[in-house]
């Protein structure tokens, strides 16, 4: 199999293994490789530009617990403070060539994701659930980068930001649906169908405007000075997390897999702040489990 990317990795990692009593195939593997490599692209991005960015999240578990991916997990999640975030995403744009491309609501408004995904184009992974919808956004395999957004220290404050947010959201998901003639009007009539097309032209840009004060929520308290921050791109927020500047730093640097990745400077901090107990391995399902995943099709063959 050749596959679309740039990175050398070591055969050996293809292999199929058992890993703690769980069985990592060797399709598994290959969609491990294609995103370390947007790790890759991602990382010389950041060290170009002196960008400051840390795994996120379960990746840091596996960092950390595993030395690598967690075994039934499977994708890379990245955090970068919102400065690094902003100058991160105008640079990519310009930067990444084919078949790398940057997700966010300049570049693919219709996805609503409301983070940064850093696509290989060449791809393809789409939630089973979307794949009848045929959405035409880019939907090849991704690593997620998510904002981290300074907030109130009032528990109640984050609560009703987390809130609005997630109205927001909600609004975003049923006009892209609306847009692509999804959900409830899906055996509308004439008329309703006339109507949508002549309006069509209007949502996407409105979609973009929608993201825009989306972001512009996040960043209720950017100038505030406050130290406590949260990933508020997934509401509703998580109010009882306490993580502060000094628990992310500038990150330190780990072992995962056959390299080494940066985590929060405080990973164990950061990792019982999520986590709770984090040491005492709980399997789970993968988040995306139930993906439609190809490293030699482009998802524009599946939506056709």
């Amino acid at each position: 199999m050749h596959l679309p990317i740039e990175t050398d990795i070591p055969e050996s990692f293809f292999e199929a293994e058992e890993r703690e009593g769980y069985l990592v195939t060797a399709e598994m593997k290959t969609l491990w490789a294609l995103e370390i490599d947007l790790l890759k692209q991602i990382e010389k991005i950041c060290e170009r530009h002196g960008i400051r960015w840390y795994a996120s999240s379960g990746t840091v578990l596996g960092a950390v617990r595993h030395g690598g991916f967690i075994p039934w997990d499977d994708d890379i999640d990245l955090e970068m403070q919102r400065e690094d975030y902003d100058r991160f995403a105008e640079i990519a744009r310009e930067e990444l060539k084919e078949p790398y491309f940057l997700q966010d609501y300049r570049t693919d408004p219709t996805a609503c994701h409301c983070h940064i995904q850093v696509r290989n184009s060449a791809t393809t992974a789409i939630l089973k659930g979307d794949l009848e919808k045929k959405f035409p956004f880019n939907q090849g395999v991704f690593v997620d980068i998510f904002p981290i957004d300074r907030i109130s220290e009032s528990e109640k404050e984050t609560e009703k930001m987390g809130k609005i947010l997630l109205i927001l959201k909600g609004r975003m998901y049923r006009l892209r649906d609306f847009y692509y003639g999804m959900g409830p009007g899906r055996s509308e009539g004439l008329a309703a169908r006339i109507g949508r097309a002549m309006l069509r032209p209007v949502i996407k840009p409105i979609l973009r405007l929608m993201q825009g004060a989306y972001r512009k929520v996040s960043m209720k308290y950017y100038r505030s000075g406050s130290t406590k921050i949260l990933n508020t791109s997934l509401p509703p927020l998580k109010t009882k997390r306490k993580l502060y500047e000094e628990t992310y730093g500038d990150g330190v640097e780990i072992d995962f897999e056959y390299f080494k990745i940066k985590v929060p400077r405080d990973y164990e901090k950061y990792l019982g702040e999520l986590y709770g107990d984090w040491r005492t391995p709980v399997r789970g399902g993968a988040y995306h489990s139930g993906m439609v995943f190809d490293a030699e099709k482009p998802y524009t063959e599946y939506i056709r």
